[in-house]
């Protein structure tokens, strides 16, 4: 009896002092970028590391790493990210939220992101005050696009009158990256209204194509890092509770060629930091979308100069009507916009000449390869391909026609087309992204007529 109490005095003490070396806080980030990044197969290895460095005040253990960070913002996180603090001090209670933003009133209509509909999310220049007790901003000076632009604040909004599931993906941004977003979806705080949002990965759940999702309803919003490199966003409608099965772009980002799961365009947000953003139309669009981005004038800060000409506010304002080559279901239902080099690859791989849906578009043997490979449409990267696909697009009557609708929906205060048409058209295409502040709102016009699904159920169409 009295070993057995000698024995566990021992276990408690060796216990303690393994508890003082660090204080241990599971399901808990730091919302600050290491400063050094090291191997670690326990949390043990993770605070003995921490400790033997002088610069380090908090680490995290995930995985099979460990990260040094010589700043405190502790954050909410997954069960797989566990916080180490050095000395066995207590663990600092995580920085106060802001007050909530008054929530807007009413329901956003299906055309909520037009010019004039109404102002759903909280407000752009209000965001990095949310975003500053989750992680460190960090941006460089106008001009912007230098590699000091690191982490900025970017707001999703529902902005439509339909359940949506946003689709991502980026070099970045995914699980157990630097920039997770799904930490900052899944747990209630200012960053989406007190309201965590449900959330499924690629491949889980019948969610398949490309990027995870997460699902916002009508007015509602979500806070991420605006952040890392080659990273999209785009809207999905019809959905079942897992974001799966939808009846609007169910790949996240398909092909653009038809009306199948997997070909059905998609409006797409995309940028890079440091770099720009862009909406690229090239293979073809579904949904509209307003973005906002601060630092470019008024409603915001700075000004128009500042951003190399770029406007604040870019409405792309997609409508059923002015799309030239309509994709549709078997009840005639629209579903996006086919882009011409959609067109091209859909006559190609039906053997054709011409693709019906494409009135006026010019036989693909006449284009293909031209001047190089794949050519035509859809462009290609050598030197002189830029030009001449710019003059195809310029005498082409279906070209023509396919980039006259998109400036028409998407013209910026001088009149010009401000997203991309064709591909590697980047004097169109590409905005500056500001100060890194960036708010987008996906609508849904056009699609009113897609209803949400169920499990097992047919889509309502």
């Amino acid at each position: 009896m009295e070993l057995r109490l000698v024995v566990g005095l021992l276990a408690c003490f060796f216990a303690t002092s393994n508890a003082q070396k660090c204080n241990v806080t599971t399901n808990t980030d730091v919302a600050v970028t290491h400063y050094k990044r090291i191997p670690a197969k326990t949390v043990d290895e993770c605070c003995s590391a921490c400790a033997a460095d002088s610069a380090c005040k908090v680490a995290v253990f995930h995985i099979d790493h460990c990260n040094l960070k010589d700043q405190m913002r502790l954050v909410p996180s997954g069960s797989d990210f566990v916080t180490v603090i050095p000395g066995g001090s207590p663990s600092p209670s995580p920085m106060p939220p802001s007050p909530t933003p008054a929530p807007t009133p009413g329901a956003p209509p299906s055309d909520g992101c037009f010019r004039g509909r109404g102002e759903w999310g909280v407000p752009l220049t209000s965001q990095k005050d949310l975003a500053a007790p989750f992680w460190q901003y960090r941006w460089g000076r106008a001009p912007y696009g230098t590699m000091e632009d690191i982490a900025g604040v970017l707001q999703i909004v529902n902005g439509g009158s339909q359940t949506m599931w946003i689709r991502y993906g980026g070099n970045g941004i995914g699980p157990g990256e630097e920039y997770d977003w799904r930490r900052y979806i899944t747990q209630p705080s200012v960053l989406n209204g007190h309201k965590a949002h449900r959330w499924n990965g690629l491949n889980e759940h019948g969610m398949v194509g490309q990027g995870d999702g997460f699902k916002l309803e009508p007015g509602e919003y979500q806070i991420v890092p605006f952040s890392s490199s080659a990273c999209w966003a785009g809207a999905t409608l019809g959905c079942d509770e897992y974001g799966a099965h939808c009846a609007v772009s169910p790949y996240g980002r398909g092909s653009g060629t038809g009306a199948s799961a997997s070909e059905q365009p998609n409006t797409l947000f995309e940028w890079t930091a440091p770099g720009v953003w862009d909406a690229s139309l090239v293979d073809g669009f579904g949904m509209p979308l307003k973005v906002e981005v601060d630092g470019c004038g008024a409603p915001g800060t700075g000004t128009k100069e500042d951003c190399g000409g770029s406007d604040p506010v870019t409405y792309l304002e997609l409508e059923p009507s002015k799309c030239p080559n309509k994709i549709l279901t078997s009840a005639g239902k629209y579903l996006g916009c086919k882009s011409m080099c959609a067109c091209q690859n859909t006559a190609k791989w039906h053997r054709r000449s011409t693709d019906p849906a494409c009135p006026g578009m010019a036989s693909i043997d006449s284009i293909s390869n031209k001047p190089h490979s794949p050519g035509g449409y859809c462009g290609c990267p050598q030197g002189g391909c830029v030009q001449w696909l710019r003059d195809l697009f310029h005498r082409d009557v279906a070209g023509k026609r396919y980039c006259d609708a998109i400036t028409a929906m998407t013209a910026d205060s001088k009149g010009k087309r401000a997203v991309y048409c064709q591909a590697y058209d980047d004097n169109a295409g590409t905005r500056s992204y500001g100060n890194g502040i960036i708010k987008a709102t996906f609508c849904n016009k056009g699609f009113e007529h897609f209803q949400t699904a169920t499990r097992n159920a047919t889509i309502v169409v």
